[in-house]
């Protein structure tokens, strides 16, 4: 049985059971938000998240739904909605399994099997999300929750870095190592309380005719966007060279020399950036930061270049 196919059936399954109150007629509960591995967690409108643990080992032998495990009670809360739901996979330096629970102004990481398992959520951050503005970040080590003033990254013991980004935010995915930010649409006012907004009238001709772009990329992958208006996108990644050579004409050395972290560039590829920033700088007339740059270029060029 494939994953999709559990999961829709095993939703179906539970959507269908009913929960009494102590008065009257059953309460049917509705299901805000799933979440996948090895095991199965799912967020009910009454802000229960009830965990399914070694789902796999359950359907392995059988896939009749009575092979389901007895649903454990993770998580209740009458204050706030669940609003996002990830696992974070075992790895060979961490073979734990944790759930993510977010909330409109918390995330809580469970333990879910592993050492030091625990019985109870514990809070990690005070800064929550919305439904679908939650999702696993680079290698799905990290929680990355976005707000209107940001984005916020947390792991299993703490918070993150975060990032300044203004904006209203519909949802946000990860691909690959890329961050893609969806937004509303909207039109731009240089009266506006972003500067970025405020940049783009300014610089935009007939500003209150345009709608700005609707799906925003951090480091663009390839992806397929589905608009507003109908029309079908596939954001496509450039390559590394074609990347560097946007950034070298922007003067933006830092953030090539960070690309070339990230591509695992060779240490020849990485010393010419170091020289084309060193140049930039001596001609800046920056010449103690532009040795700087020249330093790290010993080994890999004459001498006479510098």
């Amino acid at each position: 049985m494939s994953s999709i196919a559990t999961r829709r059936q095993v939703i179906r399954y539970f959507s269908g059971r009913q929960n009494y109150n102590s008065v009257t007629a059953p309460i049917r509960l509705q299901v805000s938000t799933v979440a996948l591995s090895t095991s199965l967690a799912i967020g009910l409108s009454d802000s229960t998240i009830v965990l399914y643990r070694h789902l796999d080992q359950s359907l392995a032998s059988s896939t009749a739904l009575t092979a389901v495990p007895e649903p454990r009670t993770v998580h209740e809360s009458l204050e706030e909605p669940i609003t996002g739901l990830r696992f974070r996979e075992p790895t060979e330096e961490n073979p734990s399994l944790f759930l993510f629970i977010v909330t409109i102004s918390r995330v809580l990481p469970y333990h879910v099997y592993g050492k030091d398992s625990s019985s109870t959520p514990t809070v990690v951050d005070e800064v929550g999300c919305g439904h679908g503005c939650a999702t696993m970040g680079r290698r799905a080590s990290n929680m990355v929750t976005a707000k209107d003033k940001g984005i916020f990254f947390c792991g299993t013991e703490g918070c993150g870095p975060c990032y300044a980004y203004e904006w209203t935010k519909s949802s946000i995915q990860s691909h690959l190592n890329y961050l893609v930010i969806v937004s509303p649409p909207f039109f731009a006012s240089a009266a506006s309380a972003s500067a970025t907004v405020r940049n783009f009238a300014t610089c935009t001709p007939n500003y209150g005719e345009s709608d700005i772009a609707k799906v925003i990329v951090f480091e663009p992958g390839n992806k397929f966007i589905l608009t507003s208006d109908r029309n079908l996108l596939c954001l496509q990644e450039k390559s590394t060279v074609t990347k560097l050579d946007l950034l070298y004409h922007k003067s933006l050395y830092s953030l090539a020399l960070s690309l070339a972290k990230t591509q695992q560039l060779d240490e020849a590829s990485v010393a010419d950036i170091h020289r084309q920033y060193g140049e930039y700088l001596y001609v800046k007339g920056d010449c103690n930061t532009a040795m700087q740059q020249f330093v790290q270029t010993i080994g890999h060029l004459q001498p006479s270049c510098v």
